[in-house]
């Protein structure tokens, strides 16, 4: 898929567009004029632009003007990183990268404790369901032979989730990070547009870390 990861520079925080990078704009369409941003996976649809004047080496610059600059101030501070899908000739989708919001979103998913691996599943499964805003549910994805804990019904989300206990409570498990390593290489095998992997353990004495 034809993403790439954005580092937010100041001016377009400031003024609302970004350029795209030079591997990237070959899927830009050559011809300028109007083109669909859609801000978050499932998210406000604006109106843009597609400048090729605007660079000297001839590279889109995408110009959401201030709904563009808006959105970016309320979700992002200067040189954040933003996900730019460039999969649709018309449409262009930004987002914040799934390994970054994650994080975020779990810090605040109010884990209970003495959670265990089912609970902590079930749970997970819930936030990230309302954080995309689409029904996740444990199955193999369209001719992939593994079964994830969270799928869209289209296949486009994948993700799992892992609960890591600490070693007497104290220490941590190393064969478990190995195992999230594996999780992460066939999350990467998938045709999914979004992959994710949410991690959480308990500490000792039952308290989270």
């Amino acid at each position: 898929m034809p993403i790439f990861e954005l580092t937010l520079q100041p001016t377009y925080y400031k003024k609302g567009f970004f350029n795209v990078t030079t591997d990237f704009d070959r899927f830009v369409r050559s011809e300028e004029g109007p083109v669909r941003l859609k801000l978050g996976m499932n998210g406000q649809e604006i109106q843009g632009t597609i400048d090729r004047k605007a660079n000297q080496n001839g590279t889109a610059r995408i110009n959401g003007r201030s709904m563009l600059r808006d959105w970016f101030q309320r979700n992002f501070k200067p040189m954040d990183v933003v996900a730019v899908d460039l999969s649709s000739r018309d449409t262009v989708v930004l987002d914040r990268p799934v390994g970054v919001k994650t994080s975020r979103l779990i810090s605040g998913m109010g884990i209970p404790n003495h959670m265990d691996w089912k609970q902590f599943e079930n749970h997970a499964r819930t936030w990230m369901s309302q954080y995309f805003g689409v029904t996740l549910t444990e199955k193999n994805p369209m001719g992939f032979p593994k079964r994830f804990d969270m799928v869209s019904p289209d296949g486009t989300i994948v993700g799992d989730a892992k609960f890591l206990t600490l070693v007497h409570g104290q220490k941590l498990p190393p064969a478990k990070f190995m195992e999230i390593a594996g999780h992460v290489w066939l999350l990467e095998k998938t045709e999914a547009v979004r992959k994710f992997l949410v991690c959480g353990n308990r500490g000792r004495s039952g308290n989270r870390k």
